[in-house]
């Protein structure tokens, strides 16, 4: 039994540490923030999330994980997933430079035995915490206005 604990308390360890010396960088100017934070806890803590704006893989997080990437203002579909098609909570934000958005992801073990998942914007005052979190680098730091803005006028036509 003392093994299997110490076992434990090696993957716990092992799950929740990460690049904690790693620091977010500063918004470009005319951009907005867009903070990914993946909660805390044990409840789906093998899996790796992958979160989506624009269908562009912006982030790959474990929990106590977060990241930040920067968005252009205007439109956006935020969501995160297995693949860029939506397939789970896709939440629309209109982004305005120089303000701050925070995209929560959180996985419970409901009583079935299922994961249940939760997505949700956290309101911008006051800010998260982020002092349990671990910063890392995100897959996609800056998403690019021109790519935006063409994605935008080729699904309205």
């Amino acid at each position: 039994m003392r093994v299997f604990r110490r076992c434990l308390l090696v993957a716990v360890f092992a799950l929740t540490s990460g690049a904690a010396s790693a620091q977010a960088p500063l918004a470009p100017t005319g951009y907005a923030t867009l903070v990914i934070l993946r909660a805390p806890g044990m409840s789906g803590a093998l899996w790796t999330y992958h979160f989506y704006v624009d269908k562009t893989l912006v982030a790959e997080l474990r929990v106590h994980k977060y990241t930040v990437v920067f968005i252009p203002p205007g439109p956006h579909e935020v969501h995160t997933g297995a693949t860029p098609e939506y397939r789970g909570m896709l939440l629309p934000l209109t982004a305005v430079a120089g303000e701050t958005y925070y995209f929560y992801e959180d996985v419970t073990i409901i009583s079935s035995g299922n994961f249940s998942q939760t997505v949700r914007f956290l309101p911008p005052e006051p800010a998260p915490n982020l002092k349990h979190f671990h910063y890392v680098k995100p897959v996609v730091q800056q998403l690019d206005t021109v790519d935006h803005q063409s994605m935008a006028s080729s699904e309205s036509q």
